[in-house]
């Protein structure tokens, strides 16, 4: 099943369970894919359906942050359970080993020996770990690498 009918299924049960969180956030993710279908003006792959849902939950967690710094701590956790419930659609994200083989896998085919020579290579790690990292940490890894 992909990821576009779990959702609808999901969608219903909860809004047969009346668990309104979870309706709002799910209506509005399956909001997010039709606009991007819209502006691809085609079906999404899977991979776009997952950059879609990344992009969801790091919004949720930067509003989380804004939401703290303002003192409004109800709408910061409101914010938080949203991402927590986005992010239950997402794979498994690397732990910090197999990014880092995968990162040294990259720069070895390509031969990049400095950072600046890897830094354009971040996209070809993201496309190869398939949703299960973000770009953020595998810039930490290359900053760890090239110090």
């Amino acid at each position: 099943m992909g990821l576009k009918e779990e959702l609808e299924q999901e969608y219903k049960t909860a809004l047969k369970a009346g668990e309104k969180l979870k309706v709002s956030t799910l209506r509005m993710l399956k909001a997010a894919f039709r606009n991007k279908e819209i502006e691809e003006g085609r079906g999404l792959t899977t991979q776009e359906e997952l950059r879609v849902v990344q992009m969801l939950v790091k919004q949720r967690e930067e509003s989380v942050e804004a939401y703290r710094t303002g003192g409004r701590q109800d709408l910061a956790d409101q914010e938080a359970e949203e991402a927590k419930i986005l992010e239950a659609y997402l794979p498994q994200q690397l732990s910090e080993e197999q990014l880092e083989r995968l990162v040294r896998d990259v720069l070895e085919e390509h031969g990049a020996t400095s950072l600046k020579e890897a830094q354009p290579l971040t996209r070809l790690v993201l496309e190869r770990a398939e949703g299960r990292a973000e770009g953020k940490r595998v810039q930490q890894v290359l900053r760890r690498l090239f110090p």
